[in-house]
């Protein structure tokens, strides 16, 4: 049964993502682009940094409810339905990441075919090490993480059935507290930027910083105290003003790292902004809509098609040409939102396991055996 909440703000998230990898270029691009233009990358970025913090506590609403599987059903009922997608994402763009690499050593603009031996060569070992490090493309990087939490749900069901909700609570207090701290000391006194630190350690243990967000997803599923909307609403436009506004500040003073440290999806700001969020949406009581119940189903579809048409748009030179334009990072961001969208209901509905399509991946994966039958 879809949970309509859970339905509606994971379109929000998908969003998001799209519009968080739409002001990437320009974030990193400041000196060649108007001061507003990148004040508006900024707050675009700050704004939607909360998405895969609140993906991972979808997650754990959903999976960490205490169930009669085993370990072993556990992983026989779910695992070929999340590696299906994996492998899938991983070899098409791992065709995109050839293409480029072949593209950057043939010709200095545009895209070249010619391929010699060493050309070919090169190219496949940039595949291959992105791989194996967990980053065929920018955007995978998730699902290696996510994978990690998924080989660790059984365990940690038992964790929380063994706990009472108290205790819960404290759980995920202390594994917030514990990795906003030891994020910011490293990045603030250490002057370690985490993320390069993060992405240069082994994928296994990528899903270390989340863990917080995901017992809180199931905390959440517990949770019956209600905080005012009003409140959730004012930490979330703080949190987002203090994000745009102190990568802003040490941006512009030229200490970079130290600004694009408040995009952290662990960070000081982003925690409360990612919490208030969900609370709210799952405060909220929502009337159901033919057009966002469709939508909603081909949210984890579009993430993972959509920087495809991001690059292509970049490789074209839509990028360069448009850069300057205040308006370019939103309309890009709805524009391939929109043809994700397209594509994805066009391939699920070429499937021939029809009687599941309205189902999101989430709930699917979470159905009695003998009710699942595809991913999407």
């Amino acid at each position: 049964m879809k949970i309509a909440w859970i339905h509606y703000l994971r379109i929000l998230a998908a969003f998001g993502v799209v519009l968080i990898h739409a002001s990437e270029n320009t974030i990193f691009c400041r000196s060649d682009v108007p001061g507003i233009v990148w004040e508006i990358a900024n707050v675009c970025k700050a704004s939607a940094v909360w998405t895969v913090p609140v993906f991972v506590m979808i997650s754990g609403y959903l999976l960490l409810q205490p169930s009669w599987e085993s370990a072993l059903d556990f992983y026989r009922n779910r695992l070929k339905k999340l590696l299906i997608p994996f492998f899938a994402a991983v070899v098409f763009f791992s065709l995109i990441t050839f293409i480029r690499e072949i593209s950057s050593r043939g010709a200095s603009s545009g895209i070249s075919f010619a391929i010699d031996s060493s050309t070919f060569s090169a190219a496949m070992k940039a595949v291959l090490w992105n791989f194996v490090t967990g980053r065929p493309f920018y955007h995978l990087w998730y699902l290696y993480m996510i994978l990690g939490l998924f080989m660790l749900t059984p365990l940690l069901r038992k964790i929380v059935e063994r706990l009472s909700r108290r205790s819960l609570g404290i759980l995920c207090g202390c594994l917030l507290v514990v990795t906003i701290a030891v994020i910011s000391y490293l990045s603030l006194v250490k002057n370690i930027n985490c993320s390069v630190a993060i992405e240069n350690a082994p994928f296994p243990v990528w899903f270390l910083p989340y863990l917080g967000y995901f017992f809180c997803g199931y905390f959440f599923r517990q949770w019956t105290f209600r905080i005012s909307n009003w409140i959730l609403i004012a930490i979330f436009v703080v949190s987002v003003a203090a994000t745009a506004g102190l990568c802003s500040y040490f941006s512009a003073k030229g200490q970079t790292a130290l600004g694009m440290f408040f995009y952290s999806f662990t960070g000081i700001t982003v925690v409360p902004m990612a919490l208030s969020i969900f609370l709210w949406f799952k405060n909220i009581s929502f009337n159901e809509y033919s057009i966002l119940d469709t939508l909603g189903n081909l949210t984890f579809g579009i993430y993972l098609i959509h920087p495809a048409f991001q690059w292509a748009a970049y490789v074209v030179g839509i990028f360069h040409r448009a850069k300057g334009s205040p308006f370019w990072i939103p309309a890009s961001a709805v524009i391939v939102f929109a043809v994700s969208a397209a594509i994805v209901y066009i391939l699920i509905h070429l499937t021939s396991e029809r009687e599941l399509e309205d189902m999101p991946m989430e709930e699917r994966i979470t159905m009695p055996p003998d009710e699942r039958t595809s991913l999407f």
